[in-house]
């Protein structure tokens, strides 16, 4: 029986997903904490 993270991450992925698994999805929500949130909003701003 999948646990609810297999499930989310299957749905988003597209495909079957299982605990080791290296996923790509499509991301609906991210959430941040409010010390590192900025620190890492910045991270990925320069990835681009």
């Amino acid at each position: 029986m999948p646990t609810i993270s297999e499930k989310i991450l299957s749905r988003a992925a597209g495909k079957q997903a299982v605990a080791d698994d290296f996923v790509i999805a499509n991301i609906d929500y991210a959430m941040a904490h409010d010390c590192t949130g900025m620190l890492a909003v910045k991270a990925f701003n320069r990835l681009e």
